[in-house]
């Protein structure tokens, strides 16, 4: 037992120290062995004198590459995993994830070393608390004259950071640049230099001068300075296009409209700091390791542009035009969204609401331009995969505790039902679907729905797929919320043709109208404590209950009005908020930005 501090050097320091085994493997309790024999090939290569450390190949959950060995850049943090996110196979360069071969470092999360080797360099650093701790170990052995191999024919599955909160340690990051420096800005022997280092997937590094202009070190994430060749009119999406959440559906939204318009565009993946499963994989055919065209969209909420900025290179944003593509679900914007505003030329809101919030303090044009709604039943799946009775109306409340459970207010929904139905009344089911489940969320929920055997909670993690499956196989979506800033999940629901009880509030208003949907009234109340980024004495909406209630209880008893309602929630979603209808909103703005900077 360790009660200190987290830090992972000092935690295998001790475990070594409490051991007596020659061969010393390192693992984290996030890995998961998926296949016999997986340690022989370690021990096999360990115990060579002239080789150092070994490492493994590790897999995500959904099937792409972890770590494939880690490869040296002169840039962040100095290191990146070679392939990181890519699927085996054919596009992998010269199928180097079949290959048994030297590496400047292996992960931390399963490495294998002698005892006599691991003494001879003491150990870990224990000042490296949690980030470089194994690439400061495995450059150290190559200091000593040892070969870091690392071998595909260890296989096994890494549930990256399953276990604990991922953390981010500047102190240890400027801590390893600064040890390092000459050895990263050198460049890794085993890649070669006209390769890109920006993401590891061994492309050509075609666009960039070789020219660097700026060679003095200010901090680890900065980059040197580079001169970009003149770029093509298109767009760069820069988002979180694979995140299991609202931000990556919104990147995603924007992806669909820019295809079904036939813009030229690719997209730039950003993960770092984000803690939200990146299982999809539907936009990877479009991703970039750099800039292609000459604008950016960048949806990256401005409390976290400045993350992005200090983890690219400068030349990904100099002498382009940037877009920022901004969501906020109350009136006012949060002052430390303020600074942000220095690194777009331009913002594009999803809604009127947010829209009309940015301008208040918006130093640069502020756009609305919605999200794309596209959703496709899925029609293999039915209500028994997901444990559903059938012949049974279902109510769909559904939200992701990252967004605050407060203020997606599933507690109205479930409080409104108990208003209208019995707790034994089988004739109807509340399904309530909870992403990314916070205990505290679970616990309060529980107690509210205990004793009712109608509601169902559903905290089991769900594919895009699976979730579009469960919209289309309810009867009603139920959105009781208090804050919007656009509300993917009802307009999802209502392009699939299915009636929403809905909050007439804030960023919905632009795809709701009394025909369309059944819009409940509510009053503004002031904000009683902090819930996240929504802050005590700011203001949002109390839906009126007993007014959900009544709604509730009209489309259970009235299938021709509830059908009529879906009818008209699915030709608004059509008509204006489709892939084509707004990607022509999109091609009207960039046709005015391309004028803007042909004249300059």
């Amino acid at each position: 037992e360790c009660n200190e501090s987290f830090n992972w050097s000092q935690l295998n320091n001790i475990g070594v120290s409490q051991s007596e085994g020659e061969m010393l493997l390192f693992l984290n309790d996030d890995v998961e062995v998926i296949e016999e024999g997986w340690l022989k090939e370690l021990v096999t290569l360990a115990i060579r004198e002239d080789v150092g450390s070994v490492g493994a190949l590790l897999y995500y959950g959904n099937g792409t590459i972890q770590h494939a060995g880690v490869l040296l850049v002169d840039y962040g943090g100095g290191a990146l995993h070679l392939f990181r996110q890519m699927t085996p196979g054919t596009g992998i360069h010269k199928r180097l994830d079949c290959i048994t071969r030297e590496v400047s470092a292996n992960t931390g999360a399963c490495l294998m070393v002698t005892r006599q080797k691991f003494n001879q360099l003491g150990g870990f650093d224990e000042t490296l608390t949690i980030v470089g701790n194994d690439v400061d170990f495995c450059l150290r052995l190559q200091q000593l004259g040892y070969r870091n191999l690392w071998t595909p024919a260890c296989k096994l599955l890494h549930h990256e950071s399953v276990s604990r909160k991922e953390e981010v340690n500047e102190s240890d990051r400027l801590n390893l640049w600064n040890r390092w420096r000459n050895t990263f800005l050198t460049g890794d022997p085993y890649y070669h230099p006209n390769l890109s280092r920006l993401s590891g997937n061994c492309s050509p590094n075609l666009k960039i001068s070789n020219k660097i202009l700026a060679s003095q070190f200010h901090a680890p994430k900065t980059h040197p300075l580079q001169i970009p060749e003149q770029l093509p009119c298109g767009v760069n999406v820069f988002g979180y296009i694979r995140a299991d959440m609202g931000l990556g559906e919104g990147a995603r939204s924007y992806a669909r409209a820019l295809e079904a318009n036939q813009t030229n565009f690719c997209i730039i993946n950003f993960e770092t700091g984000n803690p939200t499963r990146m299982t999809d994989l539907s936009w990877m055919h479009k991703e970039a390791s750099e800039p292609v065209y000459n604008v950016n969209l960048i949806n990256i909420n401005a409390d976290h542009l400045p993350n992005l900025r200090h983890e690219m290179p400068d030349y990904f944003f100099k002498n382009q035009y940037n877009i920022g593509c901004w969501t906020w679900e109350l009136p006012d914007i949060p002052a430390d969204w303020y600074p942000a505003f220095q690194y777009v030329d331009e913002v594009w809101a999803p809604s009127e609401f947010v829209k009309v919030a940015l301008e208040k303090i918006a130093p640069c044009p502020v756009f609305t331009i919605p999200y794309s709604i596209h959703v496709e039943p899925e029609c293999d799946l039915s209500r028994q995969d997901f444990n559903l009775p059938e012949n049974t109306f279902l109510f769909l409340a559904m939200f992701d505790t990252r967004s605050v459970a407060e203020r997606k207010n599933p507690y109205g929904a479930v409080e409104a039902f108990q208003k209208t139905f019995k707790s034994d009344d089988t004739s109807i089911r509340l399904v309530l679907k909870v992403n990314n489940a916070a205990p505290a969320t679970l616990i309060k929920l529980n107690a509210l729905i205990k004793g009712w055997n109608n509601i169902i909670l559903q905290e089991q993690e769900h594919s895009r797929k699976q979730i579009n499956a469960l919209i289309s196989l309810c009867d009603c979506f139920v959105s009781l919320h208090r804050a919007e800033g656009f509300g993917l999940g009802p307009a999802e629901a209502m392009c699939l043709g299915k009636p929403v009880i809905l909050t007439n509030w804030s960023g919905n208003l632009d795809y709701m109208t009394p025909e369309n949907c059944i819009p409940i009234a509510y009053n503004l109340v002031e904000i009683d404590s902090d819930y996240g980024p929504y802050k005590k004495g700011q203001v949002w909406a109390e839906p009126r209950l007993d007014l959900a209630a009544e709604a509730m209880r009209k489309l259970k008893e009235d299938p021709i009005f509830a059908k009529q309602i879906g009818d008209k929630g699915r030709q608004t979603i059509m008509e204006s908020f489709s892939p084509l209808a707004v990607g022509k909103k999109m091609e009207s703005r960039l046709k005015q930005i391309q004028t803007l900077l042909n004249k300059n």
